[in-house]
């Protein structure tokens, strides 16, 4: 799955030439995100000159040094079990990968982070709602699945200042209510019921992308 992250990252931030004015902020401790398509629910993913702005879509992260919260009103997403997955840049200050587009200062090639952030059903109306706050010391300290950390660590963070590209709307397939057990896995894990709602790809899409670049001057304690 590291391979895939890393992909998709560097095709949709390395790879994006065009810098799209996509955050803005309320106070110095707010910032917002509009919301992008990313792949397509058969796993294939859009050409970067076809991506969409989700419509009436935000992202709004609140940052202090004690914590990063992040709520999700998103639509056009599949009804279903959907995750959301944070790519975590600890260091932005230092990023050199960054294409500019939605701001970051940070692409895959730069050291980062893949964890857990929130997971929740879609009923028909294919609206999406996700929120979530990561503490200081990140997913060790609250038991999230970390995925992948090229500092070869557990995605710990100590940064309230951190770039976040948020992985919104990865589909794991209709909700299994009926297996407790599964239902659990498609909301909280990388690939619960991912080979079974997927046979063709064996992979679950990554819906949807939100860009949340630091800010120029670091949240009030």
């Amino acid at each position: 799955m590291e391979e895939k992250f890393r992909f998709i990252l560097t095709v949709a931030i390395v790879g994006l030439l065009l810098v799209v004015p996509s955050v803005y902020a309320d106070d110095d401790k707010r910032s917002k995100s509009r919301i992008w398509t990313f792949e397509t629910v058969d796993n294939v993913r859009i050409p970067m000159e076809d991506r969409e702005v989700v419509e009436n879509a935000k992202a709004k992260l609140d940052r202090s040094n004690d914590e990063l919260c992040m709520e999700i009103n998103t639509k056009e997403l599949p009804a279903g079990a959907h995750t959301v997955w944070w790519v975590l840049f600890n260091d932005p200050d230092n990023c050199i990968h960054g294409s500019g587009f939605g701001g970051a200062r940070c692409g895959a090639d730069d050291p980062r982070s893949v964890f857990w952030f929130a997971g929740n059903t879609v009923g028909p109306n294919g609206e999406g709602h996700f929120s979530n706050c990561v503490e200081v010391g990140g997913p060790p300290s609250q038991n999230i699945q970390c995925v992948f950390d090229s500092d070869a660590g557990e995605c710990a963070w100590d940064n309230p200042n951190a770039e976040i590209h948020a992985i919104i709307g990865r589909y794991h397939g209709m909700a299994q209510y009926d297996d407790p057990t599964t239902y659990g896995e498609q909301i909280s894990t990388l690939n619960g019921y991912c080979a079974e709602a997927f046979p063709d790809t064996g992979g679950c899409p990554d819906l949807q992308l939100a860009i949340l670049p630091p800010r120029q001057h670091p949240p009030r304690q």
